[in-house]
């Protein structure tokens, strides 16, 4: 188990990571260009093996990265993908999904 800063409470929270396939990489990747290129537009993709739903969503100051997957601990396997390439996020941050609670979301900002 590793633990990442949660900006909600200010302290370290528990999380998982597993290993994430190409195919879904690329697929955000290219949530990433989408967005940054049509900002104030939310972009989505659902894995359809792992049922693990990511948005991706882009302003002039900010673009922002969620992952929400079954609970109880926050699904952070893009974290390392993704701070490889654009470093550590400005602000991280975990709870129940607001539709579902035995979800969780978890969401990174990234200044632009």
């Amino acid at each position: 188990m590793k633990r990442m800063k949660n900006h909600v409470e200010g302290e370290l929270a528990p999380v998982f990571c597993d290993e994430i396939s190409e195919h879904t990489k690329n697929e955000i990747f290219e949530l990433i260009r989408k967005a940054k290129e049509q900002p104030n537009i939310q972009f989505n993709y659902v894995d359809p093996i792992d049922n693990v739903s990511y948005c991706v969503s882009a302003d002039d100051h900010k673009f922002a990265v969620s992952v929400v997957d079954i609970g109880p601990l926050p699904n952070a396997s893009l974290y390392p993908v993704l701070t490889d390439i654009y470093g550590e996020p400005d602000k991280v941050f975990s709870k129940p999904w607001y539709r579902d609670e035995r979800f969780v979301f978890l969401v990174m900002y990234w200044g632009r």
